[in-house]
């Protein structure tokens, strides 16, 4: 049950990142943004993952920063980018099969990083990995599987909040996304509430 449960939720991610990547190419995924808790949205994404870490025997090391100002986002989107980040953070492992996932504030915003000890990505390629269809060359066993839109959906999406992604590797010595969101003022809130009441 756990590894079919598992491929389930593995390929429910893979329809929805074709999905989310045609509406976003159309310019029809708009974005709800409304007042979120980065640290509720890490939990949740460790939580529906659960059972894709026991299969694949991953300890995963959550690191959360207390207090975490709120911030404005689609939580769907936001979380569906932290979640595409632990995918692939799996997928690119290796042997090495710990993953430490953060959330912290620095310099104005709010960052969530996964960090993997895996097989790494090369200077040539970092540059490279955002693009659609793009995929990293190295072979992991019988190859790693996906569509290749997973970090193209992670750009657009922060992107799209006023944040950006960053990615800092080396060949052989894994690698760490990490995801920047603003963090707005009081006055963004008050606006947004304002928006909904009427």
């Amino acid at each position: 049950y756990g590894i079919i449960n598992g491929e389930a939720k593995k390929l429910t991610r893979l329809i929805e990142n074709i999905l989310d990547f045609s509406r976003m190419e159309a310019g029809l995924r708009p974005y709800r943004m409304e007042p979120a808790d980065l640290q509720e949205s890490v939990g949740k994404v460790l939580s529906r993952m659960a059972t894709q870490f026991s299969q694949g025997n991953f300890e995963v090391k959550a690191t959360i920063e207390p207090n975490l100002p709120r911030i404005l986002a689609d939580e769907g989107a936001a979380e569906q980018a932290i979640e595409n980040l632990l995918a692939n953070a799996m997928k690119y492992s290796g042997d090495a099969k710990t993953i430490e996932v953060a959330a912290r504030r620095a310099n104005g915003h709010i960052v969530v990083s996964v960090t993997d000890h895996g097989i790494g990505i090369s200077r040539r390629e970092q540059g490279r990995i955002f693009r659609k269809f793009y995929r990293v060359q190295r072979e992991l066993g019988g190859g790693p599987q996906g569509t290749g839109l997973g970090l193209a959906i992670v750009d657009h999406t922060m992107r799209g909040h006023g944040g950006f992604v960053q990615v800092e590797s080396e060949t052989d010595h894994g690698s760490t996304f990490s995801l920047h969101f603003p963090i707005p003022s009081e006055n963004a809130f008050q606006g947004t509430l304002a928006a909904s009441i009427r």
